[in-house]
């Protein structure tokens, strides 16, 4: 189905609206919001496939006040105040990895122990520090090892760097001594007086420069 056009006349008049719905199971009922398209040339109103899932969700919301379980809204409440990933409320709470991310949608209604277990640890104290103290330490160890042979690694090589800049700046320096040493015996100035150079037991006039 083309969204940008009405299924009946094909116009592109199309206007999103929202409307409350009574809806009602049991003694319990309530007007929930839900979601459609209307065509202004003929009046015809559809759902999109956006709007199906939102009003989707909407339906499971009510079904859960229903039943007395915790909304996504309140579960993702939960979950904030006590500074939890949805990953690491998987992994106390159990359910899957991608459980929580459903469970605050609206996608998915957890099950009546869930929902207990989810209260007792937001309501406990005692209960929340046993659950938490429950997850598996392994990876932040296996993260902390990781890290360690890091900064290793990167101290060996730093040393090595350092040793390796130190011999080229022990390498300049002789270089640089060097060419001082040179650039001074080219600088010298000619003796004021000339110099004689004499063989021993022979006259001087013989063996001069």
């Amino acid at each position: 189905m083309n969204d940008k056009k009405c299924p009946v006349c094909d116009s592109e008049k199309l206007i999103q609206i929202e409307e409350k719905v009574p809806l009602r199971a049991g003694d319990v009922e309530r007007e929930m919001i839900m979601q459609a398209t209307e065509c202004a040339s003929c009046g015809c109103s559809f759902h999109t496939p956006e709007q199906e899932r939102f009003n989707k969700r909407q339906r499971l919301a009510f079904r859960k006040l229903a039943e007395g379980l915790l909304t996504g809204e309140q579960i993702r409440a939960i979950r904030q105040r006590y500074n939890l990933t949805q990953k690491q409320a998987a992994e106390i709470f159990g359910g899957g990895p991608v459980a929580f991310a459903k469970y605050e949608a609206d996608d998915v209604a957890q099950s009546q122990a869930m929902d207990r277990l989810i209260r007792v640890f937001a309501q406990v104290p005692a209960a929340r520090a046993m659950l938490v103290s429950d997850i598996s330490p392994a990876p932040q160890v296996q993260l902390l090892i990781e890290d360690q042979l890091a900064v290793g690694y990167h101290y060996v090589r730093a040393q090595t760097l350092v040793a390796r800049r130190r011999f080229l700046n022990a390498e300049e320096e002789v270089r640089e001594r060097l060419q001082q040493m040179l650039s001074h015996a080219d600088s010298e100035p000619e003796p004021e007086y000339p110099v004689e150079w004499r063989a021993k037991g022979k006259p001087a006039n013989e063996w001069r420069h």
